[in-house]
């Protein structure tokens, strides 16, 4: 599994095309309070190597805010894991959203 360490869009594409070579699933990232999330995923999806994307890694510190929250839906409607590295957000995501895969640094990644 390839992860994307840094915070940038640009870096999961790149990750994504070199998928379809390797046959890695992929760990990327976005800014999951984007107002364009829904297209974003969208395009990560379709393009070059998105049936690699398996979980994208956010910076979210406030689950509750309105916008981090539209985003984690649309995770889960995307069928994409969170991965969360920090246990209180995991924790909250798990609760508000039950049906989301979450995925943290202790579950082997």
């Amino acid at each position: 599994m390839k992860f994307v360490a840094e915070n940038s869009v640009a870096l999961t594409r790149q990750a994504l095309s070199e998928s379809v070579d390797h046959g890695e699933e992929v760990v990327g990232w976005v800014d999951l309070t984007s107002p364009n999330l829904v297209d974003l995923l969208d395009d990560l999806t379709s393009g070059e190597g998105g049936e690699h994307l398996v979980a994208l890694r956010c910076s979210l510190y406030d689950i509750a805010d309105p916008s981090a929250t539209r985003g984690l839906a649309c995770l889960e409607q995307a069928k994409l894991a969170l991965y969360a590295d920090r246990d209180d957000v995991a924790t909250q995501a798990a609760q508000m959203f039950p049906r989301l895969q979450i995925l943290t640094p202790n579950t082997g990644v």
